[in-house]
């Protein structure tokens, strides 16, 4: 990769302002590590002091001075424990959808004596079938993909060795190779890279060298479709009976679920609700 920035010398840090710039990629491509658009932290090796699904939010990194909780001050990033074994902390994203991806974004706001001093970023390119079958592999997948990462919590050794030995088994193709991060201030904090060689994938490796902290991350490029299961053979009842009865559709401009109400919806997109199974997808998901 090569990166098309440079750190600006400084002699009186600036802090950062809690609001992100907007980068030369943003008009041109989509950014696959958005949690808005299902992006998805699968594992993580630490989440002390931050969980690693922070690096997913589409809004920009706040930092507030007064903000204090039970692991010490409040970090709007992925922020890990310094390391007291061998080896580096890293985490594993799956991407909103299969992308050709041609940049990289990273901004360390706000995280200045306690950012990551390197990373690198590898990316895979599994099917859905592939996909579920590593998922099955990582301890914890299926607990995390349904109800996020929890601060203040780590993967045990044996736990991040379980980790390892499922990523051997996949094919990983270089996306940032070993690569020095500066510091969250306001005139270094964006750190942008375009990739010389454009990499497809549906499931990147972050890796931090050896631990630390960085606000958020983004993976610009294009898209080459979701990645779905293979289709299943249709179930059509024949009849309506005591067991399947048919109801006409509604012919009302207003339907009740269209009907403003007093209460907020609870299991909306834009409050954070997931589908994670149904019966039949014949007309919708």
């Amino acid at each position: 990769s090569t990166s098309i920035t440079s750190v600006a010398e400084f002699e009186q840090p600036v802090p950062a302002k809690n609001v992100a710039p907007k980068g030369p990629f943003a008009s041109q491509y989509t950014n696959f590590c958005s949690a808005r658009d299902g992006a998805k932290i699968l594992f993580a090796t630490d989440d002390w002091f931050a969980a690693a699904d922070n690096l997913l939010k589409d809004t920009p990194p706040i930092f507030d001075p007064d903000a204090y909780c039970e692991q010490g001050k409040v970090m709007d990033g992925w922020e890990t424990r310094r390391r007291r074994e061998e080896g580096h902390d890293w985490c594993l994203i799956q991407l909103s959808s299969r992308a050709q991806v041609f940049a990289l974004e990273l901004d360390t706001a706000h995280f200045t004596g306690n950012h990551v001093p390197k990373v690198s970023i590898e990316i895979a390119d599994l099917s859905s079938k592939e996909l579920s079958a590593f998922a099955m592999k990582i301890p914890h997948a299926f607990e995390r993909l349904l109800h996020g990462g929890v601060q203040g919590t780590g993967q045990t050794p044996v736990e991040v060795a379980q980790a390892l030995e499922a990523c051997k088994t996949l094919q990983w193709n270089e996306l940032l190779h070993s690569t020095s991060l500066s510091p969250g201030y306001e005139t270094t904090r964006m750190h942008y890279y375009t990739l010389d060689n454009p990499h497809v994938g549906t499931l990147i490796r972050v890796n931090y060298f050896p631990d630390g902290g960085v606000a958020r991350l983004k993976l610009w490029g294009n898209s080459l479709g979701v990645v779905k299961p293979a289709t299943k053979p249709l179930y059509m009842p024949i009849e309506t009976g005591e067991i399947c009865t048919v109801v006409s559709h509604s012919t009302t401009d207003m339907p009740p679920s269209r009907l403003p109400f007093e209460f907020q919806e609870l299991s909306s997109l834009e409050l954070g609700g997931t589908g994670i199974s149904c019966s039949n997808k014949h007309y919708g998901e």
